[in-house]
């Protein structure tokens, strides 16, 4: 297309080569005159062959910037998917009798039993709770050391 308009410019430029210089070589006023008509009108479509191409640019640019955003949303949506599944494995259990709570893998295959932070877990991030030492009534304090949450667990 750019190339298109590239050529009628040329075209364009050629013509009005020619008519200047039928212009230059004109003896009668009426056909100086039509020839000035002619004049502007090929400078009015050079003005809108570059409008156009401007346009044309626009609209490219707009078109890259649309499937970039297109494929940033394609790369959340599979994220989400593939977080989906994997907080299927998990379940939101309380940890002894106080309101502590963790996600419990249900899932377990080979994966050795473990909790996940649930702040953590909340915000889409797969962190597991590790033993931090135990109170002094005998339970287990589980930390997160990514945000810093600590659970107490009456078992492990």
């Amino acid at each position: 297309m750019i190339a298109e308009i590239e050529g009628a410019l040329t075209g364009l430029k050629a013509a009005t080569g020619i008519i200047k210089a039928l212009f230059d070589t004109a003896k009668e006023g009426a056909v100086r005159e039509k020839v000035m008509d002619l004049q502007n009108v090929m400078i009015d479509l050079q003005t809108t062959v570059l409008e156009l191409q401007a346009r044309v640019l626009s609209l490219h640019e707009e078109n890259v910037s649309l499937k970039e955003t297109i494929k940033e949303r394609e790369i959340e949506i599979e994220k989400n998917k593939e977080w989906d599944q994997a907080a299927r494995r998990y379940k939101l259990v309380r940890l002894g009798t106080d309101a502590q709570f963790a996600y419990s893998l249900v899932d377990a295959d080979d994966t050795p039993p473990h909790y996940l932070c649930p702040v953590c877990f909340e915000s889409k991030k797969k962190t597991i709770l590790q033993y931090a030492g135990q109170t002094k009534r005998g339970s287990m304090l589980l930390k997160c050391f990514v945000c810093k949450t600590e659970v107490f667990s009456d078992f492990y």
